[in-house]
C-alpha cells in the first residue's frame, strides 16, 4: 500500500494530466471506477473484481494525495477516521454490547448512526433510488412500515392511479417521485438494489434493441417504416434469440 501510495504522489508531482486533477474532475472517475467494480461482482467476473478494486483504489488514493497537497486531510487522518468509526459502530466487538444475530448487529449499527448524525440522516447527494431506498430502510428499522409486501403492492397502484389523473407537469412530477419512491421500497421488501434492478433491465433493453436493429437489417426493413405491431415481431424475435 505505501509502494502504491508513493507511485500516485510521483504521478501528481511528475505526470501532466494527474497535476491537473483536482477532487472535483475525480469525482467523475470515482462513479466510473465504483460502477464498474460493481458490475464485475454482478456477473462474476472476479479477476475484473480484483482489476476493478485496484483502479478503484488508486482513485481513492489520488484524491487523498490531492487532500495531503491541500492541507486538508492526511492518509493517516481518513485510515484513523475510518477506524474510529468502525470501532464505535461495531460495540459488540469493540466494547460491552451483546448481540447475536446479524438483524441485531444492523439494529445496534442504526442505534448508533442516529445517536451521531440523527434520525433519517442520509446524504441526498446519492443517485436517487439508492436515496430512498437507505430513508425507507430507517424509518422501516424505527416501525414505520408496512406490516408484509401487499401493502407496499396496494400502494403501489395507488400511486399509479394518481399518476394518470395528474393534471399539469408540477403535479405529474410530484406524483411519479411519490410513485418511484414506492417502487425503491418495493425494493426493500424484495430484497434486492433498486439501482442495480434499473441498470440491468436498460442493460438487457439495450442488448435487445441492438439485436432487433441488426434482424431488421438483415431482413432489408427500417424501424422507421414499422408499425407498432410489425416493430413488435422483431422485439420478440431479438427476445427468442437471447
Amino acid at each position: 500500500m505505501e509502494n502504491l501510495y508513493d507511485v500516485v504522489k510521483k504521478l501528481r508531482r511528475e505526470c501532466p494530466w494527474d497535476r491537473r486533477q483536482t477532487l472535483l474532475s475525480l469525482s467523475k472517475y470515482l462513479l466510473e471506477e465504483t460502477y464498474e467494480v460493481l458490475d464485475s461482482i454482478r456477473h462474476n467476473r472476479m479477476d475484473e473484481v480484483r482489476e476493478e478494486l485496484g483502479d478503484l483504489l488508486a482513485v481513492l488514493l489520488m484524491m487523498i494525495a490531492i487532500g495531503e497537497e491541500q492541507e486538508l486531510f492526511s492518509l493517516d487522518e481518513v485510515v484513523r477516521g475510518i477506524e474510529d468509526k468502525l470501532k464505535r459502530r461495531h460495540p459488540h466487538i469493540f466494547g460491552d454490547k451483546k448481540v447475536s444475530t446479524p438483524d441485531e448487529v444492523k439494529e445496534l449499527w442504526e442505534e448508533v448512526k442516529q445517536e451521531e448524525k440523527g434520525v433519517l440522516s442520509v446524504s441526498f447527494s446519492l443517485p436517487a433510488l439508492l436515496l430512498a431506498q437507505k430513508v425507507q430502510k430507517r424509518a422501516s428499522a424505527m416501525g414505520f412500515d408496512w406490516e408484509d409486501i401487499e401493502g407496499v403492492y396496494d400502494k403501489l397502484a395507488e400511486e399509479v392511479m394518481e399518476l394518470k389523473s395528474a393534471g399539469d407537469i408540477l403535479e405529474k412530477e410530484e406524483e411519479l417521485g411519490d410513485m418511484l419512491f414506492v417502487v425503491a421500497h418495493l425494493a426493500n421488501f424484495l430484497g434486492v438494489s433498486a439501482e442495480e434492478a434499473l441498470r440491468e433491465s436498460t442493460r438487457k433493453f439495450v442488448d435487445r434493441f441492438t439485436k432487433m436493429l441488426k434482424i431488421m437489417e438483415s431482413c432489408g426493413v427500417s424501424l422507421k417504416d414499422l408499425s407498432v405491431e410489425e416493430m413488435d415481431v422483431y422485439w420478440e424475435k431479438a427476445k427468442r434469440g437471447e
